[in-house]
């Protein structure tokens, strides 16, 4: 497989391998794109995690800029406590039974791109705020990401996978869909042997 060392060198294989020359302008870029919102989708990575401090003042807190989904939300002090997440008729529900008085936070949920806490904060808390970000969408300007050098596989196969609309009934899909599945599976196993990574250390009950 040749080594993809830059978006316009990726774009260059994939139309290569399509051998087409009635591609539209930028067909390979959109391909690219398709592929980077499946993987955003499907994949949870160590490089795709980050711990940002928020500051609860209020009911609602805005998200990081970057945010996907969040993975926790701890408190710096009083007990250094994690919030649990909350359903938003679990959330109504509390309020009403406790006149939504403030308190210490120890609930939250998803609300409008922002997280709702319960109780509204009394005070301003500092938290670890863990979460997901996407992958660096491949541009002119942000020409590789860690997937690209890591996993060019996954980026070309996939990217050729998304020519399905340009190529109709060409008998080469059902040979790259085979080769993107095999992959992202290398891909997610990859990602979750990297996370769980380290001696695993077994209690045994009596031996404290």
């Amino acid at each position: 497989m040749a080594a993809f060392e830059s978006y316009t060198q990726l774009q260059t294989d994939i139309e290569e391998e399509l051998m087409r020359d009635d591609l539209a302008t930028g067909a390979a870029a959109r391909m690219i794109k398709l592929c980077e919102a499946q993987l955003n989708r499907e994949i949870r990575a160590l490089e795709m995690e980050k711990v940002s401090t928020l500051t609860l003042d209020d009911r609602y807190v805005a998200l990081p800029a970057d945010w996907d989904d969040t993975i926790s939300i701890q408190l710096q002090d009083s007990g250094n406590h994690a919030l649990k997440l909350a359903s938003r008729y679990a959330m109504d529900a509390m309020r009403q039974n406790s006149l939504n008085t403030g308190g210490v936070p120890t609930h939250y949920c998803h609300t409008d791109e922002q997280v709702e806490l319960y109780p509204t904060p009394d005070a301003s808390y500092m938290a670890d705020f863990a979460y997901h970000i996407k992958i660096p969408a491949l541009s002119d300007t942000q020409t590789t990401n860690w997937v690209l050098l890591d996993h060019p596989d996954v980026y070309f196969y996939g990217a050729l996978l998304h020519s399905a609309m340009y190529l109709e009934e060409d008998q080469r899909l059902q040979g790259w869909a085979t080769l993107y599945g095999a992959a992202l599976q290398s891909f997610k196993s990859y990602c979750k042997r990297r996370k769980f990574s380290g001696p695993l250390r077994m209690k045994v009950r009596g031996l404290g």
